[in-house]
């Protein structure tokens, strides 16, 4: 066994851990959840020094302990590991490429890293002090989250990225407070009340219905329990029989609460954060079995990445504006295309067996250990709500593996085994003390600087009013981005901000003046970027978005500055049709892309980009053939190359539910010289949308080339009736129409 004093400093060392990490609420550069991954990585890295550093010293070996949880981290460690190194994107997956999401390799090593350390120390089978210090940090942020709720809303946005998620959290925590509740008397009694009503509070305080009823739902079962197991719960300190009627009592509270109107309580009570931006779990299971590689329903996209690879695979989802994805529509969805199959059996293998390694216990335990079981059942219970309700959170999996690490570490192991007992089992351990000394120093070292150039990063934007624009320190700007490769980050950060300066620029001065000083220091770092980005690997939606951008900026300027920046534009679209290959949306955007600018491109070869065009649309069709902006653009497609009686008989097929329809098919027939249809579809296109001025004035035309004069001339009035008598150039119009029909 190690010596007393490191396994009583490992001993403390964990209590801190496990009460600092979840109040980490600050955002350094990188969001709350990451800033708790990057600390309890950098923690338990020193915790498991401690550990066997009695061994790397020669003086005495360490114990194994053989327990149920110990054998399922290593499995659910065995898991992560090779989804994380067989995915997509493995620079991407480890976040060497700056992203930190709530599942990851990292967040996934430390807190499973965590459980193991708590199982191998023997001091945690016989107190509760670890769980003491976790509800002490639990009720620490609730008190948070409510002085902050009280000040300002917007302040709790740091504490959790998903506010029903924390919720869940706080409804969990609450009846574990219940169930360790339940014997005591006097003081600790108290103490353990006033923590239970101060979680029942922010609870309260998120106003997210399934937790009320969870909460509701879990006092009920412990009022039950109680009398099912009164002499059970009893412990020899406090022999008397079970208080039931306090949770009874709260229960009773929790109720009230849920069903009191919000109005009559607070006008602040409620976030208005509790929904989430995330797809129905009813959509992503068939289309995982539906659309996923072989690879990747195997070993999934990658940690993290399973959003992405879900999003990538989608038909109707314009990303261009899209930030962040949303994400998947529970935690079980998010762990199977994160992970695949093998990953999602060993996560539910694993809740299996300590299932029943709990309920075989529950069996013999009596007073405290029964104690644990609840806390056991309660963690199990949450975790699996938590994640069949919601989509992955960190912090919601750092408590559950807290609890279910102290409450299988009562339930001993097969076998103990002697680690460093021989010279070839004290090598290995100092390897691997040598390897987690390595990885924490550099895990420390990257992140205090990714942190600092991050911070770097935002002070040099300054925001300002409408008439000031956003203004940008580049040179300090262009000094983070040469620190570091973080393409997302950084590179893709400065697009968006140059972007958002051109915009202002061109709103400001009605277009664009590539001579002007400013902007064309703005246009010289944009294409820096957009020719570095180019040779980056990036996701699908980046390429789409980055392809518009340069779209737009093409526009924008006059006729001889266009040139480069459509060719641009075409060499992103091209990359991104790789990632997106069934995005609908985007394929018919492309297509438009290049029927609009097939002349500027290469105007000596044009009918390559129309016919470019014309394979993006029927495969947009091949995939959806509901979606009507791809026979609109075929349309089109078709007029440009001579076939117009093809696209006028597409665009009729539209035109019953479509007032655009309807209105191109009046055009069509119109150039066609087919007036009696064109008649037709410009009299459904007012029926659709009676201030369609430009169809009535079209209208107009179409009986006046029928020798229609009578309609023409009453179809003048209507026009003239709705027609602005302000707008000088409309009502010159019509006067020539007048002068016409006479």
């Amino acid at each position: 066994m190690p010596s007393l004093r490191t396994d009583g400093f490992l001993y403390y060392w964990l209590l801190g851990t496990v009460f600092i990490v979840p109040l980490l609420i600050f955002n350094y550069g990188y969001n709350a959840s990451a800033i708790r991954q990057l600390a309890l990585l950098v923690l338990v890295g020193i915790g498991f020094l401690i550990w066997v550093w009695p061994v790397v010293l020669g003086k005495r070996k360490i114990v194994w302990q053989g327990t149920a949880f110990s054998v399922v981290v290593l499995a659910l460690l065995a898991a992560v590991l090779l989804s994380s190194f067989l995915g997509n994107d493995v620079a991407e997956i480890w976040g060497w490429g700056g992203g930190w999401g709530e599942s990851n390799p990292w967040g996934w090593i430390a807190v499973l890293g965590l459980g193991l350390l708590i199982t191998q120390i023997p001091k945690f089978q016989t107190t509760k002090n670890i769980l003491i210090s976790y509800l002490l940090s639990s009720t620490a942020l609730a008190i948070f989250v409510l002085v902050w709720w009280g000040i300002n809303q917007e302040l709790v946005m740091p504490a959790l990225t998903s506010f029903a998620a924390v919720s869940l959290f706080f409804t969990a925590n609450a009846i574990i407070i219940t169930a360790l509740s339940l014997p005591l008397r006097g003081r600790m009694k108290i103490a353990y009340l006033a923590a239970l009503l101060i979680h029942i509070m922010a609870v309260f305080a998120y106003d997210y219905d399934v937790a009320w009823y969870l909460l509701g739902a879990g006092m009920l079962v412990l009022s039950l329990l109680q009398l099912i197991w009164e002499k059970r719960l009893s412990v020899p300190s406090a022999p008397s029989a079970v208080d039931f009627i306090t949770p009874f009592a709260l229960l009773g509270l929790s109720l009230v609460l849920l069903f009191a109107p919000v109005s009559a309580v607070s006008k602040k009570s409620g976030f208005d954060f509790s929904t989430l931006n995330s797809v129905s779990a009813n959509v992503a299971y068939p289309r995982f079995f539906k659309y996923a590689s072989w690879d990747e329903k195997l070993f999934g996209a990658g940690l993290g990445q399973g959003a992405a690879s879900f999003w990538a695979k989608a038909e109707l989802v314009d990303m261009r504006q899209t930030r962040q994805l949303p994400a998947l529509g529970n935690g079980f969805s998010a762990i199977l295309w994160d992970g695949g199959l093998l990953f999602i059996l060993a996560w539910l293998a694993a809740l299996a067996y300590l299932a029943t390694r709990l309920w075989r216990f529950a069996q013999k335990a009596t007073g405290e250990n029964l104690q644990m079981v609840l806390v056991g059942a309660v963690s199990l219970i949450s975790v699996l709500a938590a994640m069949a309700l919601l989509p992955f959170d960190w912090l919601t999996f750092f408590g559950f593996i807290i609890l279910t690490a102290i409450t299988t570490a009562r339930l001993g192991g097969p076998k103990e085994v002697a680690l460093g007992a021989s010279a070839g089992q004290r090598a290995f351990l100092i390897l691997g003390a040598s390897a987690v000394l390595a990885l924490t120093a550099v895990v420390v070292f990257f992140s205090a600087r990714q942190i600092s150039n991050r911070l770097d990063f935002f002070q040099s934007i300054k925001v300002g009013t409408a008439q000031s624009g956003t203004t940008v320190d580049l040179a300090r700007l262009d000094k983070v981005i040469k620190a570091q490769s973080s393409v997302y980050a950084y590179r893709l950060g400065r697009v968006d901000l140059m972007m958002q300066a051109l915009e202002e620029k061109f709103a400001a001065n009605k277009g664009l003046n590539p001579e002007q000083a400013e902007i064309k220091t703005l246009l010289a770092v944009l294409a820096g970027d957009f020719d570095y980005l180019f040779g980056q690997s990036l996701r699908g939606p980046n390429y789409w978005q980055l392809g518009s951008r340069a779209e737009s900026i093409g526009r924008a300027l006059p006729k001889d500055g266009v040139d480069p920046w459509l060719k641009r534009a075409n060499g992103y679209y091209e990359k991104a049709i790789e990632t997106l290959p069934r995005n609908v949306i985007f394929l018919v955007d492309v297509a438009r892309f290049y029927r609009q600018n097939a002349e500027v491109l290469d105007g000596a070869n044009k009918d390559k980009f129309y016919q470019r065009a014309q394979e993006l649309t029927d495969k947009a069709l091949a995939i959806d053939a509901t979606y009507q902006a791809a026979y609109g653009e075929k349309a089109e497609l078709l007029v440009l190359l001579g076939k117009s009686d093809e696209a006028l008989a597409i665009m009729k097929k539209l035109s019953e539910s479509s007032p655009s329809a309807a209105y191109s098919a009046a055009r069509l027939a119109f150039s066609a010289r087919q007036y009696e249809e064109a008649v037709n579809y410009y009299k459904k296109t007012i029926s659709q949308n009676g201030n369609h001025l430009q169809a009535r004035y079209e209208l107009v035309q179409a009986y006046m080339a029928l020798s229609d004069f009578k309609s023409a001339g009453l179809e003048l009035d209507e026009l003239d009736k709705r027609a602005p008598k302000d707008d000088a150039a409309t009502q010159t119009l019509l006067k020539g129409l007048r002068e016409l029909l006479k």
